[in-house]
């Protein structure tokens, strides 16, 4: 921003003055100050709001104190004359603001340079205590003197030791000079330089960071002082000197003081706030409204041809505050983040202007400064505010705004169009000044706008390369118009480098290109950009004029690629591996223009030594030469021939194809194809020879999914598809040497159950030895093994396997085997399927495990390849078969459980109350979900019940032997108190263990079913139910109330069968043998004692239910209010949703 002063454009902060001795050693803290000073700055990122924390300052480093108290008291002492206005002042007759100016340069510079908010100064602590008077003196009337100007004084205080008496005395000169511990007098040592360097750099940060927060709050209060003044100035009189002695047809008015004022205040805002300086932009924007009418009201005097050289630079000096404005301006919404507002903000500023320039207003170079110093602005912007231009657009909704390439375009009220990138705006401004060819110092803006546009591209990265490619050739445009041939020349070789340049783009620039090389008398490039545009466009005539000085050149131009190269690797086989041989087929097919006979004026003889060189990506290359004789399309190089025929290239493309035999395996490839030849142009006397050489790489890895095989015709070239599968055309997979072995698994079982170690014979085969010339260091086999659930492998389960005499997951070592004349070996693998710990539930998919032999092999190079030997897989079993345990209520009448507390036997001697006991039933049954039972694919060896009970009054035993009967399993437990009565219900758990083993093997498992929980009444009441069931659709219900207590108990009875006729089912019980009527009254049943009730009926069935709703008889226990829970006896009679069912199948 050359073009303007630097006063206006430095970013604002509080200007603070320094001056440090030398000899004081602060170096370390003169650097901490730097890193916090922005003077010369136009942005730093400390503006942006609530971003950046840490606080910056403008700091002037001034050799001598007394230069800045100087500079402090010329502008104070002035500010306090009352009788003369200041030299910055339009009221005083020798400013040049002077009678009707508004603000200048000078004012800015007061406040940038030359009058500080602080100063902060270095002084020596004396050697001895008693010059410590003199200088707290001396530092009493510093304070003093800048007290005077409402300028903080600052002093550091540097001593050579730090101890106790060290500090006494910084106290006392604190004292002295009344200079504050934490405002105005710091104390730093240089004691801990000379022992450890970075504890005095420690004592130096921390006196930066301190001085830098002591400054925040001094510079506030120092700009709101001076704000204030200026808002009283409004409410002033102003006397004005005699203007007749300026030329000037504009009358001095109070809005030009108003405009100052606010001005000021704008720029005051900033000082006091440069932190956030949105405060400021709302007085900036309305500042900038009042200068522009006051433009507009004078534009008559300022576009006059009698206009007065005065009014001239008013006019000047006004549009200068202008931009300025709306420098601030802009810098402040980008610091707020607001970036289209800035940039809207400068369009609107821009077409403002272009409505009031002027006839002496050079437009077009005033235009080309705005857009540069806002591309040099956005340049040091951050970019994640620039990005947001974008994110705003896009994420608005119902946004009228559109994206383009740099920039965007707004179509709502304020139609407008803004520019995003730096170079673009750049290349805008240097756009601007295409308005007069002959003026030097334009064209050199011009120059510079171009290089540093192409600058500032060639720094970022991607995409816009192309752009780059136009700039360089707009600049040497301009160089070549101001006969700066080789500069121009430069920059239209960096143009034609480019890779992203049109070919009629690239056309145009060698011809623009032709002229200047004809300047410089470069005739290599000469002849080279002839023939580029001769290949290009061969429908242009090169004149012979041009040519004719050029005789018999020979050139190596950078042509673009004369031939499409394309390779293709295939092998005969589904895999490729090692010494197995691959075939190699390279098609070459020339650009339309190498088979024309005339290009570009110039007659194309011919092309001789050609050659091609492949190189594979194992270091090996294969080099080919265009002497041979063979006549086809396809000419296949047996092997020891490297010579193919190029003739057939004027016309067509040629396919060689030649053999190779990897001997490393992994990917196996061509890396890239060299070809080189030589061109013959001719013209007249003209002979150009064209040197040239181009590289076909085949480095990126492209996926494809087919290509072609080319076959020789009789009538020429046949292809047939070729499935990739994905890998390029250029590399085929080398799969390490192959021993030839297999391997068959003897399963002997298709499944296995969980916990079971299962024994599988694998049988190692193979029908040829080894190739004498691969040598292995390691050959193993190994097994990879996982359990799946529904086809997703399972974290639940796991598998432990291992081979005969080895240890769990060890390889088995086939290399005896490999190197031995045996044709085949066989061991055992052994595995189990095993469940986590963790794991309580069962699975819900289908169990898998799967087996898979997986051949290693590491050679004598250390190279290690892997093959697939064998495959397997095992149904995974939870259980062996399934389990149903109940607990069930019994009796037997043969067995005196309660007995009769009244009937004593002879010779009793136990006269106390009896201890009731009653049985229960465990009962198991197997269910034979995988039919291993029923096969006899296991044999279920033995079981046993486990029934206990965590109350320890009670006794749990069995009474009698486990029976078994098909494939169930019942035995018989009694329960009983052991010495008082136990009246609540007790939870008992119950489970039971099953062995079994696979038919034929000896090794026996168990089988643990899961602990249920059943609750038991020990000498609570009951009634239980045992039904007897005839042929004739009659049943005989047998009911026993039970009282096991040591009390008399009421009930009452009601034999209901409502429940049952509402389900399908009638009864009816109309028969001599119910004694006992359907509804009892209360009666009593006597202490450890028995009731029966007896019902006899018949059932009608209304439907083919396989169950039958039998009656409910109702218990009703007077004594407690409570119902009595029927509990049936039987198997097949069961509680169904509240009601007493039949199993009739």
């Amino acid at each position: 921003m050359e073009f303007f002063d630097p006063d206006f454009t430095q970013q604002l902060a509080p200007l603070v003055a320094v001056t440090i001795d030398p000899l004081h050693k602060l170096e370390s803290f003169k650097r901490h100050l730097e890193d916090a000073n922005v003077t010369g700055k136009v942005w730093d990122d400390v503006i942006i709001k609530n971003r950046l924390l840490k606080s910056k300052y403008c700091f002037h480093f001034e050799a001598s104190e007394k230069t800045i108290l100087a500079s402090v008291a010329s502008y104070k002492n002035k500010a306090r004359d009352l009788t003369k206005h200041s030299i910055i002042s339009p009221f005083n007759i020798e400013s040049d603001l002077f009678p009707n100016g508004i603000l200048s340069n000078k004012w800015f510079a007061k406040y940038t340079r030359h009058l500080p908010a602080a100063v902060i100064c270095s002084y020596h602590l004396p050697e001895s205590a008693v010059d410590d008077e003199a200088l707290g003196l001396q530092l009493t009337m510093r304070r003093e003197n800048y007290q005077t100007f409402d300028v903080k004084f600052i002093a550091i205080v540097v001593s050579d030791t730090d101890d106790a008496l060290i500090i006494n005395r910084i106290s006392q000169l604190r004292q002295i000079s009344g200079l504050p511990r934490s405002l105005g007098l710091f104390h730093i040592s240089l004691d801990s330089m000379s022992s450890v360097t970075p504890v005095f750099e420690r004592d130096c940060e921390i006196l930066a960071t301190t001085i830098l927060s002591t400054l925040k709050s001094i510079c506030t209060d120092f700009y709101t002082a001076i704000e204030h003044r200026i808002e009283q100035r409004s409410k002033k009189y102003y006397t004005l000197p005699d203007p007749g002695l300026v030329d000037t047809r504009i009358s001095v008015d109070p809005r030009f003081l108003e405009v100052r004022n606010k001005a000021k205040q704008c720029i005051l805002a900033q000082l006091m706030h440069p932190h956030n300086v949105e405060g400021s932009l709302s007085i900036i924007e309305s500042t900038y409204a009042e200068l522009l009418s006051l433009i507009a009201e004078f534009r008559p005097v300022f576009t006059s041809p009698d206009v007065s050289s005065h009014d001239k630079a008013l006019h000047t000096q006004w549009r200068t505050l202008l931009d300025v404005l709306v420098l601030h301006l802009v810098r402040g919404y980008f610091s707020i983040e607001e970036p289209i507002a800035a940039l809207r903000k400068h369009d609107a500023h821009v077409r403002n202007i272009a409505e009031l320039a002027g006839q002496d207003f050079d437009y077009n170079v005033w235009l080309a400064r705005q857009y540069h110093w806002l591309a040099e602005l956005l340049s040091q912007v951050p970019r994640s505010i620039l990005d947001d231009l974008y994110s705003s657009v896009v994420k608005t909704p119902n946004a009228k705004g559109s994206l383009y390439f740099g920039g965007m375009s707004f179509h709502d009220a304020n139609s407008c169009n803004i520019v995003t990138s730096p170079s673009l705006l750049y290349a805008k401004a240097a756009r601007c000044l295409d308005i007069d060819q002959t003026n030097v110092s334009i064209q050199n803006y011009k120059v510079s706008l171009l290089k540093t546009a192409s600058r500032i591209l060639s720094q970022k990265q991607g995409g816009l390369e192309h752009f780059e490619a136009y700039l360089n050739w707009q600049l040497a445009d301009e160089l070549s118009r101001m006969d700066k041939a080789l500069e121009a020349e430069s920059a239209y070789s960096t143009a034609l480098a480019s890779k992203h340049l049109s070919s009629d783009l690239s056309l145009l620039i060698e011809k623009q290109r032709l002229n200047n090389l004809q300047k410089i008398h470069d005739s290599e490039n000469f002849a080279s950009s002839i023939i580029q545009i001769a290949i290009k466009d061969p429908g242009t005539v090169i004149s012979a004029d041009l040519t004719k000085l050029l005789g018999k050149t020979i050139v190596s131009p950078k042509l673009s690629p004369i031939f499409e190269v394309d390779a293709l690797l295939f092998a005969e086989q589904e895999e490729t591996f090692v010494l197995s041989t691959v075939v190699n087929q390279i098609k070459v097919a020339p650009q339309k223009w190498f088979k024309l006979q005339k290009l570009g004026g110039f007659q194309f003889n011919n092309f001789d030594n050609l050659s091609l060189k492949v190189y594979y990506e194992d270091g090996l290359d294969f080099s080919l030469s265009s002497s041979g004789t063979q006549g086809d399309k396809l000419q296949i190089l047996p092997a020891g021939i490297s010579c193919f025929n190029s003739s057939g290239l004027r016309l067509d493309l040629v396919i060689l194809q030649y053999d190779r035999v990897p001997k490393v395996s992994g990917w196996y490839g061509i890396s890239k194809i060299d070809i080189s030849l030589r061109l013959n142009f001719s013209q007249d006397d003209v002979e150009i020879i064209c040197e040239h050489s181009e590289t076909h790489t085949f480095s990126e890895f492209k996926t494809l999914f087919s290509s072609f095989i080319y076959e020789q015709a009789t009538d020429g070239l046949k292809s047939k598809a070729l499935l990739l599968r994905g890998r390029p055309s250029t590399k085929i997979m080398v799969k390490p040497y192959k021993p030839d072995l297999s391997a068959n698994f003897k399963q002997i079982s298709d499944s296995i159950i969980m916990e079971e170690k299962l024994s599988i014979p694998v049988e190692f085969s193979r029908s040829k030895l080894l190739a004498s010339d691969i040598a292995f260091k390691e050959l193993v086999v190994e097994v990879k093994s996982a359990v799946y659930e529904d086809d997703l492998e399972s974290a639940d389960f796991y598998v432990q396997h291992n081979w005969d005499s080895l240890k769990d997951d060890k390889p088995l070592d086939l290399l005896k085997f490999a190197y031995s004349q045996d044709q085949l070996t066989q061991n055992i693998l052994h595995v189990s399927i095993k469940r986590s710990p963790s794991l309580q539930a069962k699975p819900v998919g289908t169990l898998k495990a799967e087996f898979r032999l997986r051949l290693t092999i590491t050679e004598q190079s250390d190279l290690v390849s892997t093959f697939e030997l064998g495959y397997t897989h095992l149904i995974v079993l939870t259980e062996p078969f399934g389990t149903d345990l109940q607990l069930m209520a019994q009796r037997l009448d043969s067995l005196n459980l309660m007995p009769n507390p009244f009937i004593l036997s002879l010779g009793a001697d136990d006269y106390s109350m009896p201890q009731p006991a009653r049985l229960w039933l465990a009962k198991i049954s197997l269910q034979d979900d995988h039919n291993l039972l029923n096969t006899g694919g296991i044999e279920i060896v033995s079981a046993e019940f486990q029934v206990k009970t965590k109350n320890t009054e009670l006794v749990i035993k069995p009474d009698g032997p486990i029976n078994r009967e098909n494939e169930y399993f019942t035995q018989l437990y009694s329960v009983r108190s052991k010495t008082h009565i136990t009246q609540s219900k007790t939870p008992v758990f119950v489970n039971c263990s099953i062995s079994w083993k696979r038919a034929g093997i000896d090794k026996i498992y168990s089988l643990t079913s899961q602990e249920l929980e059943f609750i038991v009444p020990v000498q609570e009441p009951r009634v239980t139910l045992n039904v007897r069931s005839f042929g004739d659709n009659s049943m005989q219900f047998e009911y026993i109330l039970e009282n096991p207590t040591p009390r008399i108990l009421t009930f009452a009875t009601n034999f209901l069968t409502d429940r049952a006729a509402l389900r399908g089912t009638d009864w009816t019980f109309e028969t001599n043998e119910n004694m006992i009527p359907l509804k009892q009254a209360p009666f009593p049943v006597l202490p450890f004692s028995e009731h029966r009730i007896s019902y006899s009926g018949s059932y009608t069935r209304h439907g083919l239910q396989p169950t039958l709703d039998l009656p409910h008889l109702q218990v009703q226990d007077m004594n407690y209010k409570v119902e009595l829970k029927v509990t049936p006896l039987q198997e097949h009679v069961k509680e169904i949703e509240q009601s007493m069912v039949y199993q009739l199948v």
